[in-house]
């Protein structure tokens, strides 16, 4: 670089000239290492101001991929949120669809046709109920005797498939004390049980556990 356009350089860049040596002239190798540093140093600058821009460019993808993945994320909570209450529904549907089943089996158990027969302590089977009512004691013939073991055995069958509905109407309501509990709920217990008094619920449920 000559010494015209080294002075130029540092008018235009605006350093501060040294004093004059003691020959009175310019110490140029000063002014060029000035000029160099003042450069170097805008340079180093530029190349600061550039790195700022790329982080901060940088910065703003980051913060924007962020924000994508945040939607995404919630997409996918909110799709999997969705598919859980599905699942839970088509559960829920399922079981009340075997409970139902299991009821109507119940009320085709329970709704035996009307009849009139003995058990073994003597008392009878009414409807689908049964009643305690003693017979009162008679003597009768051996062939009678018989009649009455098979009315007995009958009602015994009888009985022990109710019970069998019985214990199964329990579990479904998770009865603790199904005695108890017929016993609070016997309106609506009688939609299954036909035909059959809140006392004689009571007295049947009791008999099955």
């Amino acid at each position: 670089m000559s010494n015209d356009k080294l002075m130029n350089l540092i008018g235009v860049l605006g350093i501060q000239k040294p004093k004059l040596n003691l020959a009175g002239n310019w110490p140029f190798k000063t002014l060029k290492n000035l000029v160099e540093a003042r450069l170097l140093r805008e340079e180093n600058e530029r190349i600061n101001k550039l790195h700022d821009l790329q982080r901060g460019a940088a910065l703003k993808a980051e913060m924007e991929r962020q924000e994508q993945i945040n939607r995404q994320l919630e997409e996918l909570t909110k799709t999997e949120r969705h598919q859980r209450e599905m699942i839970e529904k088509q559960k829920m549907e399922r079981e009340e669809q075997e409970r139902t089943q299991r009821l109507k089996q119940i009320r085709a158990q329970t709704s035996q046709p009307e009849i009139s027969e003995l058990r073994k302590d003597g008392s009878r089977i009414i409807g689908s109920a049964f009643v305690v009512e003693k017979e009162p004691a008679v003597t009768t013939p051996k062939s009678s005797k018989l009649e009455n073991g098979e009315l007995k055995e009958r009602a015994e069958e009888v009985h022990h498939s109710q019970c069998e509905a019985i214990r199964t109407f329990a579990r479904i309501y998770e009865m603790q004390n199904p005695g108890e509990w017929v016993e609070k709920n016997c309106a609506f217990a009688r939609q299954y049980f036909q035909k059959t008094t809140c006392l004689e619920l009571r007295q049947l449920f009791d008999s099955c556990f």
